[in-house]
């Protein structure tokens, strides 16, 4: 399945680009994709995982299609846009 990948904020800026696609297994979930972002960009690993190198950090808000995704083993499905929001200050 075919999944896009929007970055935001200092992720877009980390990564120099605002979205990637990813072909992945049928049963990929929330979790798989994290975890093939963090091999793909190791810098990535340290700005959105827990110490644990497993854990989203908590700041961090994941979007599958628009709706606010927090169970991270939640299937994805041929289609998908998936977006890593960072947190956003104001003033």
């Amino acid at each position: 399945m075919k999944v896009t990948v929007r970055y935001f904020a200092r992720l877009r800026e980390m990564l120099g680009k605002s979205s990637d696609e990813f072909e992945l297994e049928d049963s990929s979930t929330i979790m798989d994709l994290l975890n093939l972002l963090s091999t793909r960009y190791p810098n990535l690993k340290s700005a959105v995982f827990e110490n644990d190198g497993k854990t989203l950090k908590k700041i961090y808000q994941v979007l599958v299609s628009g709706q606010h995704v927090s169970e991270p083993n939640r299937k994805l499905h041929d289609g998908d846009i998936v977006a890593i929001l960072p947190p956003v200050a104001g003033g």
